[in-house]
């Protein structure tokens, strides 16, 4: 198996648990119910799908499905056991979502006695195990970069993985750059390294020093910003 530092990059971006900028509402990702099966008091099963960030918001519209007006959280509700049970997809305010998980009474269920530590709870309710069987090779990538990783075969988990993707997402964010600019009519926005350029109306009271035509350049990810007051710079 062969995964080159390019793969890596692509992967990381496609599956990290968090984006700078885009955290609506901040708690929900904190949650336990986050991604993971949970369950209720009537041992039904649980767990928070996505929140309406502007790239969630923009792929939920491309399938049809958009977020209703005044929802920002959807989650899964039910058990995975086609054909018989079909899990149900629902949309609501992240508020109405923690009166929700406090009346259904989520909790999450320790494993059963004996279990290997590396399984987990499945959508279906029961406990799943990583086999030999089980586990997944990335796909070869041709001509790219020399590998990061190479051997003649290699298996990978999926909890692994989310190690890796996890460890190597906190390098990239150390090295990304932001900036935050005022345009000459006064509207305040940001820029980032991929191209991505939007209002940003939420930074007013944080860079309301910016004058039109200046901007400031922000180093690093997510919590912890370096932020560079002495690089301000007139971007039009």
């Amino acid at each position: 198996m062969k995964i080159t530092r390019k793969q890596l990059r692509r992967i990381i971006f496609e599956y990290a648990e968090e984006l700078p900028g885009t955290a609506v509402p901040g708690w929900v990702k904190q949650h336990f119910a986050w991604q993971d099966p949970v369950f209720t008091r009537d041992d039904d099963v649980r767990y928070i799908l996505d929140i309406a960030d502007s790239e969630t918001i923009k792929a939920a519209e491309s399938i049809g499905e958009p977020f209703p007006p005044g929802t920002n959280v959807s989650y899964i509700s039910g058990r995975f056991n086609p054909p018989e049970e079909l899990p149900e997809k629902i949309h609501v305010h992240d508020s109405e979502l923690l009166q929700i998980i406090d009346e259904e009474g989520w909790y999450q269920k320790p494993p059963p006695e004996g279990a290997h530590p590396e399984g987990f709870w499945a959508g279906t309710g029961e406990w799943m195990e990583d086999s030999s069987d089980g586990d997944w090779d990335l796909p070869p990538d041709d001509g790219m970069e020399e590998p990061l990783i190479e051997g003649t075969k290699m298996k990978i988990t999926r909890r692994q993985l989310k190690r890796i993707i996890k460890e190597e997402y906190q390098k990239l964010l150390k090295e990304s750059e932001q900036y935050i600019y005022r345009t000459q009519s006064g509207e305040l926005r940001i820029s980032d390294d991929d191209g991505n350029d939007e209002p940003y109306p939420q930074g007013e009271r944080e860079y309301s020093h910016l004058r039109p035509g200046d901007g400031q350049t922000i180093t690093g990810g997510g919590r912890g910003y370096s932020r560079s007051r002495g690089r301000s710079r007139r971007r039009w």
